[in-house]
Formats: C-alpha cells, structure tokens, sequence
C-alpha cells in the first residue's frame, strides 16, 4: 500500500465506498478512523461571521483556519474553485481545491513563469537585484546600475523636455 501522503482523496473515496454497507454510511472519508472528516464546498460569498459555503445541499456560514489566505478565498469566490472542509462540529475551511496553474515560488525561492502575456498594475513596482533596480512610481521610471546598457538594431531614441548627460 501507498503511504498516506500519495494517496488521493479520490483513491480513499473508492476504498470507502467498497467497505460501505450502505450508502448513509457514506458521509466520510476518513471519520471511521477517528480522524476529522476531509469534504469539498463551494463557496458562494462571505459575510462579516463567517465565508458561505453551499455543503450538502444547503448554505452553511464556515470559518477559515488561520493558515489560509483569505484573499485566496476571495478568488475561490469569483472562480468557482472548491474549498476544502476538514471536521465535523465545527466544520472550517482549511484550504482550495484548485484546477487552474499559480504562480509558485521553489525550495530555492526561484519564481519561473513563462507566459503569452503579463500585466501587473499598481501604485509602485520595484524589480531589484543586488547591485541594480528598476522602479516604476506614477509617472517616474528610475532605473540604477552601475553600467546601463541599451541595444538596438537600428535607431536608439531618449526623447524628454531635458536631457542631460553628466
């Protein structure tokens, strides 16, 4: 047998359901060992007590446990993704169950994305290095190094009111 952490909950759920008399026994994966029960809910919006979940038919008010995100629920809110339930009195969300590709960051705290497109947008954006940067703040671009280098195939152009050179 697998050892836990490679097992799915759709494998557990399969195994359930072949040792399950009877479809009422059913309610859980994992509760007739002992351990919290683990359910999927999507949620539907949050209120000031609590993140709607519709679990079981019905629309429940869940809390979330401190590890997770709450703007990554927000997100769950607007995408349709899954949250995923662990106990059962009380029931708490303790993460997502998501089906689209994230931006993540290694062991090594590399960040490697390879997309079509890439638009960021805020107030300030600064991309650093150890000796360099560019800065991009309102309407000031700033860019530091202690050699700046610019290329072109044909025609280089530094248009501006003023420039001046040393």
């Amino acid at each position: 047998m697998r050892p836990l952490t490679q097992i799915s909950v759709r494998h557990l759920s399969s195994i359930h359901r072949a040792r399950s008399p009877h479809p009422s026994a059913r309610s859980s994966v994992l509760s007739s060992a002992g351990a919290p029960s683990i359910r999927l809910a999507r949620l539907v919006g949050r209120d000031s007590s609590g993140w709607r979940a519709r679990l079981d038919g019905c629309e429940q008010i869940l809390q979330c446990d401190s590890s997770v995100d709450p703007a990554l629920l927000d997100d769950a809110i607007r995408s349709g993704a899954r949250a995923v339930l662990e106990g059962n009195n009380p029931v708490i969300i303790v993460g997502l169950l998501t089906t689209a590709r994230s931006v993540g960051i290694d062991r090594e705290n590399t960040v490697d994305v390879s997309v079509k497109h890439c638009k960021i947008q805020a107030e300030e954006i600064l991309l650093k290095s150890t000796a360099s940067f560019l800065r991009l703040k309102y309407d000031d671009v700033e860019l530091y190094g202690s050699r700046i280098l610019a290329r072109a195939r044909e025609l280089t152009r530094l248009l501006g009111r003023m420039i001046k050179l040393n």
